[in-house]
């Protein structure tokens, strides 16, 4: 069992639990598909990213959503759409967030017939330890896992080598 074998175990655990924790998340919605918007949405997600602007001024996510963004509803607020729990947003939205570590810019994607670029803004704190916290329990899922691939893969094995002839 290797040390990536335990982080990848740690972070399938933290992937699981993000997806029961609660969210806030900003949006900047650009409507249509054409390649002039596409770069739009391109260049938006660069600057929220970068934090500068092309002339080299600070500029954040709800600077930008209110100049760029095409929903009005949330325009004037930055694009906040509030604070959610899993299940209260379309699918790919929430598929997005759970992608984003808080503050984590998405690159745009489409929803509907938009590009949408989101920042998750916060989510409920973790409760599972630190990999350091969580090392011995992890070492004892991990090698359940590979023991369980492994009994799997003989038990294939086996079935495929036998050949059972059933004469009545």
């Amino acid at each position: 069992m290797t040390e990536d074998d335990l982080r990848a175990t740690y972070d399938k655990l933290l992937h699981a639990e993000r997806a029961r924790l609660g969210y806030r998340l900003a949006w900047i919605v650009i409507h249509g598909g054409q390649a002039e918007r596409e770069r739009l949405a391109d260049r938006i997600a660069a600057t929220a990213r970068n934090g500068v602007d092309s002339g080299g001024r600070s500029v954040d996510f709800t600077d930008l959503a209110r100049s760029f963004s095409d929903d009005t509803p949330t325009r004037p607020m930055g694009g906040d759409l509030g604070t959610h729990q899993p299940g209260d947003l379309a699918q790919p939205i929430e598929d997005e967030a759970q992608k984003l570590d808080v503050g984590g810019i998405s690159a745009p994607f489409r929803f509907k017939d938009d590009l949408v670029i989101i920042k998750v803004l916060w989510r409920e704190p973790s409760r599972m330890p630190s990999f350091e916290g969580a090392r011995d329990e992890l070492i004892q899922r991990s090698y359940g896992e590979q023991m369980q691939k492994a009994r799997r893969q003989w038990i294939d094995e086996l079935r495929r080598a036998m050949y059972v002839d059933i004469r009545l």
